[in-house]
């Protein structure tokens, strides 16, 4: 597997690197959101930063994993999920991803992890869930 999942106090953190395929990258998806800690997250860091190479088989594939996000999100709706990458095809990727219809968490890329980590800082976890009742 070209890619390592690190659970951390408040987020998910995936480092992808050397060759990855569409269906190793719906494979950590699917191992992260069927993970019952993936009901207390609020953040979720992709770092593309060391891998090689993405490789895209199945066209479809964005189409999959919004659909596999959009009904995680009715277990989780409160994530926020920065994409770390400065590869052409990662950010072209991304930005499809974030204007596809179904994607339900708010996704931002940055080139550099520092970056990503200090936008996902959830500094009240109160007022992130429930930003709509406090103030």
């Amino acid at each position: 597997m070209p890619y390592e999942i690190t659970w951390e106090r408040r987020g998910v953190y995936r480092r992808y690197f050397g060759r990855l395929t569409d269906a190793e990258f719906i494979g950590a998806v699917v191992e992260v959101e069927g993970s019952p800690r993936f009901y207390d997250i609020r953040y979720a860091i992709l770092d593309f930063l060391e891998m090689e190479e993405f490789v895209v088989r199945n066209e479809s594939f964005l189409e999959e994993t919004a659909a596999l996000n959009f009904a995680a999100a009715m277990s989780n709706p409160n994530i926020k999920v920065a994409v770390v990458a400065v590869s052409p095809v990662v950010l072209r990727l991304a930005e499809q991803y974030k204007a596809h219809a179904l994607r339900p968490y708010t996704t931002e890329v940055f080139s550099t992890l520092a970056e990503a980590r200090t936008w996902v800082v959830v500094a009240d976890p109160l007022k992130y869930r429930y930003r709509g009742a406090l103030r």
